[in-house]
């Protein structure tokens, strides 16, 4: 049966529709799937995205955390560990000298072989004060502080400490001869020793001047410390020393048992450039991928449109072509003359 020029079909085979009504519930079930596997495709690609998005981030944090940084020893962080000012009547607040000591150079051997395996752990530090040139009588504190990687170290290098000022010795020109053991309170574990200084020899070109000197030395925790202070006068109190020694175990308690002299340094360039590395990579993961498989996409629907619409040409050709190929002749239909009642008008 023909309609309006092209051909169509009724039967059995179309349900009694035609080729349009057909080839229309063909695309319409194709939209709907079409709909069906871009919604899918769009949950797929959200979660795929927060993933490479994880990802990126996560070799980012890798590299501002393993391969920039460059850590360096830097030994003046020592000086956290002792006192700011001695606290002790006849000493200038100011430090005479306070500098850090290289522990390579230790005469201990241990201390070396620290310094060695863990710089970041080993230290040396020394501060001393001294009274004003021209009071009396004169008076010099000083504090050596050694920072060990562990507290067992630390107890043995301690130990060797207090073995070498256990008598009476020699330094520097004068006799530094023990006269007495004192406590230490406020100061676990410490040990407070003094003892009467004179010249060794008239001879000597240098020696210290007679007096007294006080010695504390104790342990907190991977830190020995060794104090010292020394007077030309006779038998002072010894509440000057334990005073030091209290105010420098509240010093090393303040720095606490994890210090560490290394710091960690992340060049300028290198961090910016790391930091938009990962902005412009993560931006291309993200985004990206989803476009090429848009771009895709909307290709492959656009191949598609476009055979659907040659298919639809070709059955509208077809049909055009039954209309002539059924159409009556020209002569048959010029046989039967003009239509009754046109020769009246």
């Amino acid at each position: 049966m023909l309609c309006g020029g092209c051909r169509i079909r009724r039967g059995r085979d179309t349900g009694g529709r035609d080729d349009h009504d057909a080839f229309d519930d063909d695309g319409g079930i194709f939209a709907e799937r079409g709909r069906q596997s871009a919604h899918h495709a769009l949950m797929g690609a959200w979660w795929w995205r927060v993933l490479r998005a994880a990802v990126v981030v996560a070799a980012g944090a890798v590299v501002w955390v393993v391969v920039l940084p460059s850590r360096h020893v830097v030994p003046d962080h020592m000086a956290a560990l002792t006192v700011r000012q001695p606290n002790i009547g006849g000493l200038v607040a100011k430090p005479a000298t306070a500098k850090a000591l290289a522990p390579s150079k230790s005469t201990v051997a241990a201390v070396r072989r620290a310094a060695k395996a863990h710089p970041a752990h080993t230290g040396i530090y020394e501060v001393g004060w001294a009274s004003p040139p021209k009071a009396s009588p004169q008076e010099n504190a000083g504090l050596l502080v050694q920072l060990l990687p562990t507290p067992a170290l630390a107890r043995q290098v301690l130990s060797g400490v207090r073995h070498q000022y256990s008598s009476s010795r020699s330094v520097g020109g004068s006799n530094y001869r023990l006269e007495a053991h004192f406590a230490v309170p406020g100061v676990p574990g410490a040990e407070g020793l003094t003892y009467a200084i004179s010249a060794a020899s008239p001879a000597s070109s240098s020696p210290a001047p007679a007096g007294t000197a006080d010695v504390v030395t104790f342990r907190e925790g991977s830190v020995a410390v060794l104090e010292l202070l020394q007077s030309t006068g006779k038998a002072p109190s010894t509440a000057g020393v334990v005073t030091l020694a209290r105010a420098e175990l509240a010093a090393v308690r303040r720095a606490g048992p994890a210090i560490s002299l290394a710091v960690v340094r992340r060049p300028m360039v290198p961090a910016i450039g790391t930091g938009v590395g990962v902005v412009v990579v993560g931006a291309g993961v993200v985004f990206l991928p989803e476009h090429l498989v848009g771009r895709r996409r909307r290709k492959r629907a656009r191949r598609q449109q476009h055979e659907r619409e040659r298919a639809l040409d070709q059955v509208r050709a077809g049909g055009r072509r039954t209309v002539r190929r059924h159409q009556a002749p020209a002569w048959r239909r010029q046989a039967h003359g003009p239509r009754r009642g046109a020769f009246w008008r």
